[in-house]
């Protein structure tokens, strides 16, 4: 199973979005999306892959699929793979001596990973995956809303 995944935060319209495209090994699709007000585009592409996470958890894809999850979010992706460690390591503070930003989705993203069997992949943002870039468009559609009182 594949699983593309991407978030955004739109000022112009105070509205943040996460999407998932989620791809079966016989070609079938969902799409799961959520909003948020007051965000920020690193909390929404954080939140994209802790729902990701809750949905391979909460349905035990992983017992019936290899699953690989694909993000353009460096922030995200090293942030799983490479900082996690020497964060854990250094009282969650990063290399300047700051406190992790968002360390409770960090958390979140830590507890739900160790369940589930799973491989994080970047990919080139807006480049030719054709699968993130619809699930980009979905989330850019999702928070272009002009009207966000209207989204629950």
């Amino acid at each position: 199973m594949r699983i593309y995944i991407d978030g955004s935060c739109r000022p112009s319209t105070g509205l943040g979005g996460y999407g998932i495209l989620m791809i079966d090994d016989k070609g079938q699709r969902e799409v799961i999306t959520g909003t948020q007000t007051d965000t920020t585009n690193n909390v929404m592409e954080l939140r994209a892959l802790i729902e990701a996470l809750k949905i391979i958890k909460d349905r035990q894809l992983d017992r019936h699929y290899n699953i690989e999850i694909f993000s353009d979010s460096q922030y995200v992706v090293k942030g799983v793979i490479e900082w996690w460690d020497k964060w854990k390591s250094n009282g969650f503070k990063t290399s300047a001596g700051a406190t992790v930003k968002n360390l409770d989705l960090w958390k979140e993203i830590e507890k739900l990973k160790n369940n589930v069997r799973c491989k994080l992949t970047w990919v080139r943002g807006h480049a030719d995956n054709k699968e993130h870039n619809e699930v980009d468009k979905i989330v850019f559609d999702l928070t272009d809303k002009k009207d966000i009182s209207l989204v629950v």
